[in-house]
């Protein structure tokens, strides 16, 4: 088992994890010529930057609402307002952190 860590607070505890970040980057890995940071540095120089807008971690389903204001999402079936009756909406299933899942059915831009 790992020893579960003890700290008088947090400040001590991101103190001890920063010394053991600097201490596990000047580490040279076997069969490697860099230590961790120096690779770390080189992958960090040929990464993209972070894209302007946040990235919407979701899955999108193009579909349609039936007659009963009912759209079909895997297997299941879920009501939407009815003036979306009849229309091609975007379903877009969203993973929120702490809340689960969010579930919403779009009109898609050719049918508003």
């Amino acid at each position: 088992m790992v020893p579960i860590p003890h700290f008088n607070s947090w400040e001590a505890f991101n103190a001890h994890l920063a010394e053991q970040r600097r201490k596990r980057r000047e580490r040279r890995l076997r069969g490697h010529t860099e230590t961790i940071g120096e690779r770390f540095e080189r992958d960090r120089r040929a990464m993209l930057p972070l894209p302007a807008a946040p990235h919407e971690a979701c899955e999108k389903v193009s579909t349609r609402v039936t007659s009963l204001s009912l759209v079909r999402y895997r297997g299941n079936g879920y009501s939407v307002p009815t003036s979306y009756g009849h229309r091609e909406v975007l379903v877009k299933r969203l993973i929120r952190p702490n809340t689960g899942v969010e579930f919403r059915a779009l009109p898609t831009s050719s049918t508003v």
